[in-house]
């Protein structure tokens, strides 16, 4: 992981916010003048002290008066404004980030996915998102309003008395130091806090997930024992930082508060002595009140060092994201044409991580319009030999060809619109069937839907469903069966109309009804294109046009059905065990043996 400083986060943020800026703008410079405003309040009492209570004048109470009820109100006004503007572009700004990160996490590579928990994206697209949003929204802007609070105040002291600069002068270094030892003390706590919470939000998402594999092992208390655990952690976490928290903040009070009584101690010596400074009662306590006005900047400078650190951790771990490499680069100028469906491999070798081969010196044809079987155990690389023609993954040397073109030569979208993939881990939207079918074609006309549902034997179960094609489906089509939700995914792929199919197991775990019924849709699909089938089924690969049997990575037999029964290799040997096998339960059923 990429470690990258403060000031970078930042840049980065503003950067994002300088979109938004005269919604920030507006909201800064309304406080600004709230500032001003509200610094007013001090002056006009101490005229109330010197002319009016110790000159004994009440000429001007009223005005004095009227002017800090209408200073409290103009205040007010401002202060809306402020909050008003920097919410809203706090909020578009969010929107943009959080867009780019969908964005992101869309086209990155099936390589930085499967690294990353899907609990830490969902972390960083909502909590982390909101913290920076809060940032933004608040923090940054409070923090602005401290300093120039800060600024003010010793403007107007040394302009008035430059005397009373010094207490405010002495304060300040130990306000600094106070906030550089929280800053630094909270920021690996906060990161490891933003850690946890991702991986509680992964554990909610996987139990939700796989909740009947948990309940079927009787392993709810164990599970709930290891999400207390990471929550107990996150909860240790977050009291330390306010312990941390805790101490500071009281003491930067405390040293603001010294700082009134060194006013007081001043001002007061000067009226009863010698008046050396012609400090009068009035300014005694016009300076008193900018001491005690600076309690609130210095809760703000909390507030804002606490933001500013945990937007460091926040945004480190969104922008980590929004700026990874992809290993998938869509190429500049490519190719857009329709493909016939022709492949090949030449000289193919792949590995996901380096030192780890999973295809070796893959040389391989298939021809358009025709059928190829790829057969092989779990783990030989039949997966991540057809991963490669959609370019999910890059091969690590050699090449891909469609058409006699390099697979890295055509734009990704103008490649995988003409390829379609019927897989055995079946996913379909919390959305209507017919939104299911359409999902690969959203602009295509309910017709068209209609004939894909009937072309993949699913119209039938269609229209006995509450609402038809209109009925909604549950998270990952719980409400379905297995069968159902398979010909809904071949459905999807007769839609599209793909040139290259890729069926990937797409009938190993059903029962034989539903297998027949999935074949009669997968006829339909088969015509005119060319198709890759994985299978581990001798019944799914023998009317292929071609088998190719892969081991280790490696192809070790090649030739039609006929061809490697008669070789004698490790199809042959499969070939007759699921024979026996198919007979054991025809047997079975039979309810008696061969004789």
């Amino acid at each position: 992981m990429t470690e990258y400083s403060a000031m970078q986060i930042h840049k980065a943020v503003l950067k994002e916010a300088s979109h938004e800026w005269k919604y920030y703008t507006i909201g800064i410079l309304a406080m600004f003048a709230a500032v001003q405003a509200n610094l007013t309040a001090p002056i006009l009492i101490r005229l109330i002290i010197d002319e009016v209570i110790v000159g004994r004048d009440p000429t001007n109470l009223w005005v004095y008066l009227s002017a800090i009820v209408a200073i409290a109100l103009l205040a007010g006004i401002l202060n809306y404004f402020n909050r008003y503007y920097n919410d809203k572009g706090a909020e578009q700004t969010t929107f943009r980030l959080r867009n780019k990160l969908f964005g992101v996490i869309q086209s990155q590579s099936l390589k930085f996915l499967y690294e990353q928990e899907s609990g830490q994206l969902m972390t960083r697209a909502t909590a982390d998102l909101n913290i920076i949003k809060q940032y933004l929204r608040r923090q940054f802007r409070l923090g602005l309003d401290a300093i120039y609070y800060f600024i003010s105040i010793g403007i107007i002291i040394y302009l008035t008395e430059p005397v009373f600069l010094w207490v405010e002068l002495i304060l300040l270094p130990f306000l600094l130091v106070i906030s550089w030892i929280y800053a630094s003390r909270t920021r690996p706590l906060f990161k490891e806090r933003r850690e946890y919470f991702g991986k509680i939000s992964n554990s909610i998402q996987e139990n939700i997930t796989a909740i009947e594999t948990v309940r079927s092992f009787d392993q709810q208390d164990t599970e709930m024992e290891r999400f207390e655990d990471e929550n107990q952690e996150y909860l240790d976490l977050y009291l330390k930082a306010q312990i941390i928290s805790g101490f500071t903040l009281p003491v930067a009070l405390m040293l603001v508060s010294f700082g009134a009584v060194g006013v007081l101690f001043i001002g007061g010596l000067d009226i009863i002595g010698a008046n050396r400074f012609g400090i009068t009662l009035g300014m005694l306590v016009q300076f008193n009140l900018y001491m005690l006005q600076l309690v609130t900047p210095t809760r703000l400078l909390g507030n804002f060092i606490t933001g500013f650190t945990q937007t460091h951790v926040s945004g480190q771990r969104v922008f980590e994201t929004l700026w990874a490499e992809n290993d998938i680069v869509d190429p500049v100028d490519g190719v857009m044409r329709d493909i016939d469906g022709k492949i090949r491999f030449s000289n193919v070798s792949f590995s996901y991580e380096a030192g780890e081969q999973i295809l070796r010196d893959i040389n391989l044809e298939v021809p358009e319009n025709s059928t190829l079987a790829i057969f092989g155990s779990t783990g030989s690389g039949k997966s991540s030999l057809i991963n490669l023609i959609p370019r999910f993954f890059d091969p690590t040397s050699g090449e891909v060809y469609i058409d006699d073109i390099d697979v890295r030569d055509y734009t990704l979208e103008n490649l995988r619109r003409q390829i379609a993939t019927v897989s055995q881990d079946i996913f379909l939207f919390s959305r209507s069937v017919k939104e299911n079918i359409a999902f690969g074609r959203p602009e295509a006309t309910e017709e068209e839907i209609i004939a894909a549902a009937k072309a993949a034997q699913a119209h039938t179960f269609i229209d006995q469903l509450p609402d038809g094609y209109d009925t909604v489906v549950g998270e990952r089509g719980i409400t379905l069966s297995g069968g159902q939700k398979q010909r809904l995914t071949i459905a999807r792929a007769i839609l599209i109309n793909p040139h290259i199919l890729i069926l990937d197991d797409s009938t190993s775990s059903v029962d034989a009804e539903t297998e027949s019924d999935i074949q009669k849709a997968l006829e339909n699909l088969l015509e005119s294109r060319t198709t890759l089938i994985i299978t581990q089924r001798v019944s799914s690969s023998r009317f292929a046009d071609q088998i190719i049997v892969l081991e280790n990575g490696q192809i070790t037999e090649k030739g039609t059905h006929d061809q490697l029964l008669q070789g004698g290799g490790i199809y042959s040997r499969i070939y007759a065990t699921q024979k026996d096998h198919e007979l054991e339960k025809e047997l079975l059923m039979r309810g008696g043996t061969d004789e």
